[in-house]
């Protein structure tokens, strides 16, 4: 953050020429709750992007299971990064979510905006498209979607690019306005499912019968 500098200020004791009295403007403050908020999106949208590099992992494998751990973990992998993503673009009132951030940090939020480059009516967009996914298949199940919850994806045209571009952007905004209130530097981690093939050849080794492929070959 910068510095405020120096001001004068008059106070109404005399004073000797020359010698004027000092004072620091104290740097604004920002409440608990923000900082608080802004820190746990960042955290929902990095666990976010880690869990969707995982499962991409995964898929450029194009690994072959029984019903196994790896099986269920693909599963897992797919929902809970889709369920980060919505906690943090929650349109509630109620919730500490980016829009609460942005509703109560325009300064800051609007700073990490241009300094990001990003294009905020676009990243809505987007994220209204997420929207319909939450309300009508995951966090809640439409009785009119139970029969072809397919269709709910289908109709949303939210594509793999959008939600990488949704997160990643938001992601970086948030990274800014958390630097402006608390100094702290808080990136994504490096990761990318490097590990995944070799652990699932030491499963193989342990588990010698286990049917298992990698890039469509059995193991």
């Amino acid at each position: 953050m910068k510095s405020n500098g120096l001001t004068r200020r008059s106070s109404g004791t005399p004073q000797k020429r020359g010698a004027p009295q000092l004072y620091v403007r104290p740097m604004p403050k920002f409440s608990k709750r923000l900082v608080r908020a802004v820190e746990k999106s960042l955290n929902d949208l990095s666990n976010g992007i880690l869990k969707r590099r995982t499962y991409n992992a995964f898929l450029e494998l194009r690994t072959g299971h029984s019903l196994d751990f790896f099986r269920i973990a693909i599963h897992a992998l797919h929902d809970d990064l889709y369920a980060d993503a919505h906690r943090v673009f929650d349109t509630h009132k109620d919730t500490a979510s980016i829009c609460y951030i942005r509703r109560v940090a325009p300064g800051p939020f609007n700073r990490a905006v241009k300094a990001a480059g990003v294009s905020v009516p676009e990243l809505e967009q987007i994220a209204s498209k997420l929207l319909h996914i939450r309300n009508r298949v995951q966090f809640h199940t439409a009785k009119r979607d139970v029969e072809v919850p397919a269709k709910v994806w289908e109709d949303a045209r939210m594509s793999g690019n959008e939600f990488i571009r949704l997160t990643e952007q938001t992601h970086e905004v948030l990274r800014l306005v958390y630097l402006e209130l608390t100094g702290e530097n808080k990136t994504v981690p490096d990761y990318f499912g490097e590990d995944i093939e070799p652990i699932l050849r030491a499963y193989k080794e342990a588990k010698p019968n286990a049917p298992l492929r990698i890039r469509g070959r059995k193991v």
